[in-house]
C-alpha cells in the first residue's frame, strides 16, 4: 500500500483528500502545518506528498524546496488555488522539481488520475518547462 502525506492549513480540504486517497487505497498521514509535515517527513517514508502553495507558517515552495533536499526523488504534487499555470511557473523558475499541480477545486477523478500519475513517475512537463493537471 502507498503512503502519502496531505500538507494543507484548510481543514476541510485534509478531510477531502484523505477521504478520496483512503478510498482509492492509500495509506494517507495528514498535517496542517508545513513545520509538522517536514517533522512527520523526516520520520516516516512516503510515496507521495501533496502539499498546499498558500499556508499561514511557510508556503508550500518552501516546504517542498526543504523536502527535496532530503529525498531528491520524492514525488510532489503542489495543491493550489492560485493557479495551476502561476503555481507550475514559480515551482519551475525555483527549480523545485514538482511532478504534479493540483487546482483547487478538485474533483474524485481529478485527484485519483494525478496521484496515480505521479507515483508511476508521469509528469506533465511540456517544452516550457511548466507542469499542468
Amino acid at each position: 500500500m502507498k503512503n502519502v502525506l496531505v500538507v494543507d492549513d484548510e481543514h476541510i480540504v485534509l478531510e477531502v483528500l484523505q477521504r478520496i486517497l483512503s478510498r482509492l487505497g492509500y495509506t494517507v498521514t495528514v498535517s496542517d502545518s508545513g513545520d509538522v509535515a517536514l517533522k512527520q517527513f523526516a520520520e516516516d517514508v512516503f510515496d507521495l506528498v501533496l502539499m498546499d502553495v498558500l499556508m499561514p507558517e511557510r508556503n508550500g515552495f518552501e516546504i517542498a524546496r526543504e523536502m527535496k533536499q532530503i529525498k531528491p526523488d520524492q514525488k510532489i504534487v503542489l495543491v493550489t488555488g492560485i493557479g495551476a499555470d502561476a503555481a507550475a511557473a514559480q515551482a519551475h523558475s525555483e527549480h523545485i522539481g514538482i511532478d504534479y499541480v493540483l487546482s483547487k477545486p478538485f474533483s474524485y477523478d481529478k485527484v485519483r488520475t494525478v496521484v496515480a500519475s505521479a507515483l508511476k513517475g508521469k509528469n506533465q512537463l511540456v517544452d516550457n518547462g511548466l507542469l499542468y493537471s
